[in-house]
């Protein structure tokens, strides 16, 4: 994949596999809604991951109809789009046409959105079972439904005899494993996130204000023809232990850590990565302590990471040696562990995360913490230690492709060894 673009025939053949796995029933996808910001304008509009990944669409208004059993072909695939309207587009721009929807999907049967419920209609009387892709994940907390669950609610009470279920298990599965053309589009996603830690290592300095390192990671990214793949985290002082900081509002102060967590998203694929960065370039004794503490837990706990391993094997056999660390960085005692409340252990105070999670579409894929670690999978490694009190949050983040023998870091180009960064933050001649 030379271009580093994505074409019809990886999504064809994703298509392919879910139909595979669901040989019976009608499948239903719809893209994501255009969120309102304020007034009449919009927040940049990202396609369902899910829908993406099935289609290659990035347009809104878009619903995808799988019956792979419908004995006419024409039935089988179709792709719904939005309608031309020639007042919306001197507004808003183009849409597709159904021959470009033909190009970057590979569904050869398009229609028109308002032609979904005619359509419906037919495949009812050839079906009993919708199959709907709503979320799934417990940690999805949404104010109001999405557009696949409005839509489940709608076509249900049009066809209440009809049985519904959730195909967003399916597409989970197909999604743990990533294909070549997957695993190229993050390594180049991982590649733009690393120049732009070293462009914010470049420019750090005291008194500068974080939101200024938040806009020189997000000009590599823009340059790179990518985008932000989750908002980053620019934390300096004690902003760094609060763990999805992002408010990136203060200003870099001397003799402060500066935590960068960021990642560049391209063709819709994620990298991730966390560096710590003494503010003046250079650690002191306390600061360099602490950090080679989450060196050392990052190094054990990566080297683990195996085909295999589940995280949640990882976490377990890791946590003696995180408590190890904050002991010898005088944070408790072995006593202190021995009186604690096994429901609230001392160390989870200190490193109150996991040390890992999924890659891919999403910045935290699907796929739960036992789910033993194949060959494919992309994930990261994070462990991190907080000490608010001392006003020194840390983290060493990568992301990791597993692979037969092992692992392979996608961020390995980006220091970690404490004299390695204040090298690069104070570049010779």
């Amino acid at each position: 994949m030379e271009s580093l673009t994505p074409d019809r025939n990886c999504f064809i053949r994703n298509r392919l596999l879910l139909t595979r796995k669901v040989q019976y029933g009608a499948i239903i996808l719809f893209s994501a809604d255009s969120m309102l910001r304020n007034g009449d304008q919009f927040y940049p509009y990202r396609q369902n991951s899910d829908f993406y990944y099935l289609t290659g669409i990035e347009q809104k208004n878009s619903i995808l109809l799988l019956v792979p059993h419908a004995s006419d072909t024409t039935m089988r695939e179709i792709l719904f789009i939005e309608k031309p309207d020639p007042k919306d587009e001197a507004w808003n721009g183009k849409k597709l046409t159904p021959s470009e929807a033909i190009e970057i999907s590979g569904v050869d049967t398009i229609r028109y959105t308002e032609e979904l419920d005619t359509i419906l209609q037919q495949v009812s009387a050839i079906t009993e079972t919708f199959w709907f892709n709503v979320p799934t994940s417990s940690k999805l907390k949404v104010e109001f439904p999405l557009k696949n669950q409005r839509e489940l609610k709608r076509i249900r009470e049009m066809y209440p005899l009809h049985k519904y279920e959730q195909v967003s298990r399916y597409i989970q599965e197909m999604r743990f494993r990533k294909e070549e053309w997957e695993i190229a589009l993050i390594r180049h996603a991982s590649a733009i996130t690393v120049s732009g830690m070293k462009r914010i290592a470049q420019k750090c300095r005291p008194d500068i204000p974080e939101k200024f390192l938040e806009a020189e990671f997000l000009h590599e990214c823009t340059i790179n023809n990518a985008r932000l793949a989750f908002a980053p985290i620019i934390a300096s002082g004690a902003n760094a232990c609060t763990l999805h900081y992002t408010e990136n509002r203060d200003i870099c102060k001397a003799g402060s850590l500066l935590l960068i967590d960021a990642g560049a998203e391209f063709w819709y694929y994620a990298s991730d990565c966390t560096r710590t960065f003494p503010v003046d370039g250079r650690f002191t004794g306390r600061q360099k302590e602490v950090y080679l503490s989450v060196l050392k837990i990052y190094e054990e706990s990566a080297k683990r990471l195996l085909p295999g391993k589940s995280m949640e094997e990882v976490e377990q056999e890791i946590r003696p040696l995180i408590e190890e660390e904050h002991q010898k960085l005088g944070l408790y005692t072995k006593n202190d562990i021995a009186s604690q409340n096994p429901s609230e252990p001392l160390s989870k105070r200190y490193s109150p995360h996991g040390i890992s999670h999924f890659l891919g579409l999403d910045v935290h894929d699907p796929g739960e913490k036992t789910l033993p670690l194949e060959p494919g999978m992309v994930l990261t490694c994070e462990p991190g230690i907080y000490i608010p009190v001392e006003n020194i949050g840390i983290r060493i983040e990568n992301t990791l492709l597993i692979t037969q023998n092992g692992n392979q870091v996608l961020t390995d180009s980006l220091p970690m060894m404490p004299d390695e960064i204040e090298s690069i933050m104070h570049p010779k001649g």
